[in-house]
Parts: C-alpha cells; structure tokens; sequence
C-alpha cells in the first residue's frame, strides 16, 4: 500500500488564523509619544485629612501631657524666684526692679480693709459693699453685694479700684505703667472666680455711664490694666469679663474719627509687648457686637501693623486697611517665607485665622482662594505633618468659601 506523501498531507491540514492581540501599549509609528509626566490636579481629599488630623490629635495630646509637667516645674521654679526676690527686697535698688515681680507696700492699705479701723468707718455704705463684694468667699452673698450696688446710683472712683486690686495683690499704678512686670493676682488667697468676674462686671458698667467720674486719662489706665492681667495665668480665665472692660474704656475714651488719637494709643500698646504677645492678646482686640466701631479700627490698626512686620514691609502706607491689603500673596513671594524661620509661618497664618472671620475676607472669594493655595503650596514643600495646625486653619477658609459655592448654586437652581 502506497502512503501519501508528507508534504500532501500538511497541504490537506486546516489552516488556522492567527489571533490577533489589541496591545493598548501598542502606539502606531507615526505618532509621537510624549515621555513628560502628566502633573495630577490637587484633589481636596477631606479623608486623607481626617486621618492625618487624627494622627495628629494624638501627637498634641501626649505633647499636652508633657506640657502640664513641664508647667509644674516651671510653678515651683517661679515660687522659689519669688521667695528669693522676697529675701533681698531691702537690699535692692529701685532700678533693680525694672523686671521680675512686683514688690510694694500692702500696709498702707491694710486698715482699709479692717472692719473696726478709722478708715473703713469713714467709707460710704456703697464703697463697703463693693470691699465686701471683692473679697467675699461665698458666692450666694457677693452676688447679693452685687444686685445692691446695681441698684444704687454710685459709681467707684479710682482710688476704689486701686483700693481692690491692692487687696487682690496687685499695685495699680505698675500695672499700669509697667506691663512687662509680672500680676500677682493669681498669687492671693483673697480672690476667687467670681469675686474678680463681678469686679469687673460692675466696673464695666460704670464705665459706660454717663457721669461715671473717671477721666479719659483714667479710662486709658483701665485700659492698660486689663491688657496686662489678660496675661495672668489665673485671670486669662475670666477673658471675657477683661475684654468687656478693655472695650468699654477705649469705646468710651477715643472716638472712631480721631485717628490722631487712635494711631497713638494704639503704637504706645504696641511697642510695649514683643511680637509673641502682640498675637496672644488679640482676642482681646476682637470687636464686640454690642460696642462702635472704636474697636474695630483698633484691631485693623494692630493686626495690620503686626503683619507686615511678619512680612517684613516697613512702610508706614495702609495704616487702616481696605478689604483688599490682606491677602499675602500679593505682598510676599512664597521665597520670601521659605527662607524665614518656620516659626514666623505659623504666626502669620495664626493671625490671619482671626483676621479672616473678624473682617470677613470671604467677601472677595477669588482672592482668599488664591491665598489659600499660596500657602499650601509654602506648607507642603515645608513638610506636611510637622504643619498640620496650620493646614486646618486653612483648610476651614477651603471649607467656608466651598459652602459659599453650593448655596450661591442652590440659589440659581430656586
């Protein structure tokens, strides 16, 4: 039998097709490909930053657990500093103490307070109960001493209020006149909470009368006074009470279109505290609602002024600024703030955190939104942990002009 030939046989074979593979990496030749690499879009990931806050709370919580020893040490450092300037009081000069704490002379107002003595006995029946308010330990009762001198026609003169804050440990005219020398307030027994809450509550309420017997001259040390005790440990709990007193006497005092006036108790306030104080007593600066405009021109005054000191513009133009003169961008290049210490970023945007809400910049939306990506853009090549306090500060300016953005579209949809 005859076999048929190989080559016949992958003749008669079926022929298959060849598949053929769409390869997406596959690019015709007469196209050119681009080896760049495409830059992503900025994406506002609220989960990524959700997490990253989290993170970040853990951290300032065991830093606050740190902190609070570290405060205790410095307490017992401080008494032992005082027990120290206590022991060598009489072997100091007068020059000598120019700073550290306040030592004068609690006698010559000791029988004011004394129940029996001449002094007291010679006091009207309206200024022993302001005393008694100022000093009494029971709640209940001080309130009492308070209804009653509300509802008397009188007012305290300012050897009153020197007479009080004497017995609470503090000498008026250093508080006054010397605001780097440190309020021992917090150091008496004598005072509570709401002993010094209704002090100044009623002192405010003086103040705002018409004839209330203080002198502007007067007026301006209360003023003073209640920017230096703002910083007391003890009395920096009770702001709100200070700030209404501090309102009170510049309200009363300087009127909104004596920028003479303004320019110069505001610059005396000024070159007294460094830059760090300056930020931490701005809320005190904040305007009140229920108070002129005295106040507001104030803070755009001091705000303004310490910005462009963060920014390093020494011109004296824009003294009251407009809307417009805060957005840093349009002051400053992000080299500018590359090359400063980090310290110096985190306290202008602590700073613009008040301005933006007290003076409303959402008002002009573009800008604020060129001015958060100005120092985003500063906050991330600076390393974006290390400052995630201040991407939240931002991050809310992000947020507020973003629900400014849907309910403007809600609006056209209505």
């Amino acid at each position: 039998m005859r076999y048929p030939s190989l080559e016949k046989i992958l003749t008669s074979m079926p022929k298959f097709k060849k598949n053929i593979v769409n390869d997406e990496n596959d690019v015709p030749n007469n196209i050119n490909v681009s080896n760049e690499k495409q830059r992503r879009p900025y994406k506002f990931d609220i989960r990524k930053i959700l997490k990253e806050r989290k993170v970040y709370n853990e951290y300032k919580k065991k830093s606050a657990e740190l902190d609070e020893q570290l405060k205790v040490v410095d307490d017992l450092f401080q008494d032992s500093i005082k027990v120290f300037s206590i022991c060598n009081e009489k072997q100091s000069s007068p020059e000598s103490t120019k700073h550290g704490y306040i030592i004068f002379d609690h006698s010559k107002y000791n029988s004011i307070f004394k129940n029996n003595s001449d002094s007291y006995k010679s006091l009207s029946n309206s200024q022993k109960i302001f005393i008694k308010m100022s000093k009494s330990k029971n709640v209940s009762t001080a309130n009492v001493y308070f209804k009653y001198l509300m509802e008397e026609n009188w007012s305290p003169v300012l050897d009153d209020i020197k007479n009080v804050l004497c017995n609470w440990g503090a000498d008026f005219d250093t508080l006054a006149n010397k605001p780097l020398l440190k309020c021992e307030i917090n150091n008496d027994n004598k005072i509570g909470q709401h002993n010094f809450e209704l002090v100044m509550k009623f002192i405010t309420h003086n103040v705002l009368k018409t004839n209330n017997g203080l002198t502007d001259n007067d007026l301006l040390k209360l003023a003073n006074i209640s920017v230096t005790i703002s910083f007391d440990r003890y009395c920096r709990r009770m702001i709100n009470v200070i700030k209404q007193l501090f309102c009170a006497c510049i309200e009363k005092t300087l009127r909104e279109n004596d920028e003479i006036a303004i320019t110069s108790f505001a610059d005396d306030l000024y070159s007294k505290y460094t830059k760090t104080q300056l930020l931490k007593m701005i809320n005190l600066f904040l305007p009140l609602d229920n108070y002129g405009q005295t106040m507001k021109i104030i803070y755009k005054y001091i705000t303004f002024k310490l910005l462009k000191s963060l920014l390093g513009i020494s011109d004296d133009k824009n003294v009251f600024p407009t809307l417009n003169d805060w957005f840093v961008q349009d002051m400053v290049t992000k080299d500018y703030l590359h090359r400063k210490p980090k310290i110096i970023l985190h306290r202008i945007i602590k700073l613009l955190d008040h301005v933006v809400v007290t003076l409303d910049l959402y008002k002009n939306e573009e800008k604020l939104e060129c001015m958060y990506h100005f120092f985003y853009a500063v906050i991330r090549s600076a390393g974006f942990f290390e400052y995630m306090d201040l991407i939240n500060v931002i991050d809310k300016w992000k947020m507020q002009l973003f629900k400014l953005h849907i309910d403007r579209k809600r609006l056209m949809i209505l």
